[in-house]
């Protein structure tokens, strides 16, 4: 059985979810039945090769979800004010959610879609990228335990 994955939003951070989910579909592993793209005019060959393999582009989270039966996950990469409404919504309908972080601008919010992820016995999970990678425990390990002396300043580098 293929997992059905429904990706909302396709720029920002938003199009490493849907390259995961094509590569994954390429290999045969998912099947990307729906998207959902506020403005799907600036993704034009994107969607080109999403349609072209089935997929059905909404504009909106509750078009997709009139339409759309037996998605197993949603994963969420839209502006941050949009992520908890969302989950809830992808939640309510008996979808796992990968959201991009952070999960909600409200800390109440965390407790409200944790609440809704226990109710419809789905997984939520936000995407902290390398915060819990061995790497950075080790950095942390090491700046707690004071092995590297006090830390002046922090310079990083991200790659997407």
């Amino acid at each position: 059985m293929k997992h059905r994955i429904a990706c909302v939003g396709l720029g920002g951070y938003a199009a490493n979810y849907i390259r995961i989910a094509r590569a994954l579909r390429d290999e045969g592993r998912v099947e990307i039945p729906a998207v959902v793209e506020i403005h799907p005019e600036r993704f034009r060959d994107l969607l080109d090769d999403l349609t072209a393999h089935g997929t059905r582009v909404y504009t909106s989270l509750d078009g997709m979800f009139a339409a759309e039966r037996d998605i197993d996950l949603v994963t969420i990469g839209t502006g941050v004010h949009l992520h908890c409404p969302m989950a809830l919504e992808a939640l309510a309908h008996g979808c796992h959610v990968l959201s991009a972080k952070p999960s909600t601008t409200l800390v109440q919010n965390v407790d409200r879609m944790a609440e809704a992820a226990r109710r419809a016995d789905r997984l939520l999970a936000i995407d902290f990228q390398h915060a819990y990678s061995e790497a950075a425990q080790a950095i942390k390990g090491a700046i707690a335990e004071g092995r590297i002396g006090r830390v002046q300043s922090i310079v990083a580098r991200l790659v997407w």
